[in-house]
Formats: structure tokens, C-alpha cells, sequence
């Protein structure tokens, strides 16, 4: 069983969140074998997402017992990445374990250096700032995502 992890971190979007647990949170009986998932919170406090709307989730403290990591989304601005988020995604990545980011959450990877020299993307209304911020970057337009390795974007 695929255990997987998807990341509530402060100004998550929701819709973003809610789509990564429609895709692998929610039960399918009609699966012998189904991803088993979890919304993890690494930072220990509540998150304020868009909206100003607070969430609660799971908190751990890693990421080791999960096989994949889903990022919904990632502030596009000058946001500091909590240090517990920078050292367990960029530990869970030189694991070589499968990281999917949903629209803006390839800027978590790109800020941390896993996309250099790599193909990515993300929102189209987030390519011009992405390709600005991170030209080492490979990015791909016009796809809805792409794969390279094991980080899909």
C-alpha cells in the first residue's frame, strides 16, 4: 500500500487541498489495494489558509513513513519556508520519493533547488513569476504536468 502524505501548511488553498484529498483520501472500496493517506501538518500549529479560514491537521514531525508527498499549492510571494518543511521535503526527495505538487506547489521545490535543471511547471498565471524566480529551471508551458524523475509538477 502507497502510504501517502498531503501537506496542510499556512496559506494553503484550499481548493488545491481539497482536490489532492478527493484524489487520494477518499475511501475507493472498489480497490483491493487504495493509497493510504493522511493531511500532515509538520510545523505543529494551526494553519491559516486562504481566506482566513484556520485548519487543523494530523501533526507529525516527518515525512519517513510515507511513500509519496502531495504540496497543494505554495505562497508565489517572498514566503519563508518553515525550516521543518525545508529539511524533511528536501530529505524526502534525496530518498527519491515521489513528490506531486498541485498548481503553485512546484515554487516549494523550485525555492528549495530539487527543480534545477529539471522540467516543471505550474498555473499558467504563475509562469511568468516562476520562470522570473527560478531560471534554472527546465519549465514546461502549455502542460497540465509533467514528470521528471521523481518530482511531478
Amino acid at each position: 500500500m502507497n502510504r501517502v502524505a498531503i501537506l496542510a501548511h499556512s496559506h494553503v488553498t484550499l481548493f488545491e487541498m481539497s482536490c489532492a484529498i478527493e484524489l487520494f483520501a477518499l475511501p475507493r472500496p472498489e480497490f483491493d489495494a487504495w493509497y493510504q493517506t493522511d493531511v500532515i501538518n509538520l510545523e505543529g500549529t494551526n494553519i491559516n489558509t486562504t481566506g482566513g479560514i484556520a485548519l487543523t491537521a494530523q501533526h507529525s514531525e516527518d515525512l519517513t513513513r510515507y511513500d509519496t508527498l502531495i504540496i497543494p499549492g505554495w505562497p508565489t510571494w517572498d514566503f519563508t519556508i518553515p525550516t521543518i518543511i525545508e529539511q524533511q521535503v528536501s530529505l524526502f526527495a534525496q530518498q527519491g520519493k515521489r513528490i506531486l505538487t498541485l498548481c503553485s506547489g512546484a515554487f516549494l521545490l523550485a525555492k528549495l533547488g530539487l527543480l534545477d535543471g529539471k522540467k516543471a511547471t505550474t498555473h499558467w498565471m504563475y509562469e511568468q513569476k516562476f520562470r522570473t524566480q527560478f531560471p534554472n529551471v527546465d519549465y514546461q508551458p502549455d502542460v497540465l504536468y509533467v514528470f521528471d524523475g521523481n518530482l511531478g509538477c
